[in-house]
C-alpha cells in the first residue's frame, strides 16, 4: 500500500493492539517506508478507553465489555485524530464487528472519502446490537453505494436478507472509482 500511493501520498495506520502497533512500527522501519503515519489507538464513536481482547491471534481482537478480561486500550473518534485531507481516497476498516460506531465516530472524514473497504458480517455486528442494513442505510445516507468485488467486477449488492461478506465497498462515485482502478462494474 505504501508503494502505491507514492510519495505524496499518505496512509494512516490505525492499530489498538500492543503487539500489533510494535509490528507495525518494525515492519515500517524495517521497510523504511516515510508515508505511514502509526496510531496506536482503537477507533469509535468515543474519546476515553476501552477493553480490547488479547486472543493470540493479533487479527481477530476486539472491543468487549469493560468488565471483560483484556488490554485497557485508549479510543477515539476517527475524526479526531487530525486528518485533515480534503480527499480521502480510501478507508478500510477491519474491526470485528465495531464497524458502525467507527463510522459514527468519522462523519466528517466520511465527507471527504472516495471508497470505504469494509466487512459485513451480521454476527458480528449483532454482538454490537445493529445489523447490516443499519450499516449500509448510514452509508447510503452518505452517497454511498454498495457493492461486492468479484473478479475484477464491482457488482451491486441488495441487502434485504443476512449478510455473510467479507469484504465490501461502499463507493461514492461510481465513474471516479472504475476510473482509478480500471475494474468493471457489472449488474
Amino acid at each position: 500500500s505504501s508503494r502505491k500511493v507514492g510519495t505524496g501520498g499518505k496512509i494512516y495506520s490505525i492499530e489498538p493492539q500492543s503487539t500489533a502497533y510494535q509490528n507495525l512500527l518494525e515492519n515500517i522501519e524495517l521497510n523504511q517506508f516515510t508515508n505511514i503515519i502509526p496510531i496506536n489507538t482503537a477507533l469509535g464513536d468515543r474519546d476515553g478507553k476501552v477493553s480490547f481482547s488479547n486472543l493470540r491471534s493479533d487479527t481477530m481482537n476486539f472491543i468487549q465489555d469493560e468488565d471483560s478480561e483484556g488490554s485497557i486500550v485508549p479510543i477515539t473518534k476517527l475524526d479526531n485524530l487530525g486528518i485533515d485531507d480534503s480527499e480521502i481516497s480510501l478507508i478500510k476498516i477491519d474491526v470485528e464487528g465495531y464497524e458502525k460506531f467507527v463510522l459514527d465516530g468519522g462523519r466528517e472524514c466520511i465527507k471527504n472519502t472516495l471508497c470505504i473497504y469494509f466487512e459485513a458480517i451480521e454476527k458480528l455486528y449483532n454482538k454490537y446490537g445493529y445489523s447490516c442494513t443499519d450499516i449500509f442505510r448510514m452509508l447510503e445516507d452518505n452517497g454511498f453505494k454498495i457493492f461486492r468485488l468479484i473478479d475484477k467486477c464491482i457488482v451491486p449488492i441488495k441487502y434485504d436478507s443476512m449478510i455473510e461478506e467479507p469484504n465490501l465497498l461502499a463507493i461514492r462515485n461510481i465513474d471516479d472509482f472504475l476510473n482509478r482502478t480500471n475494474l468493471k462494474i457489472k449488474n
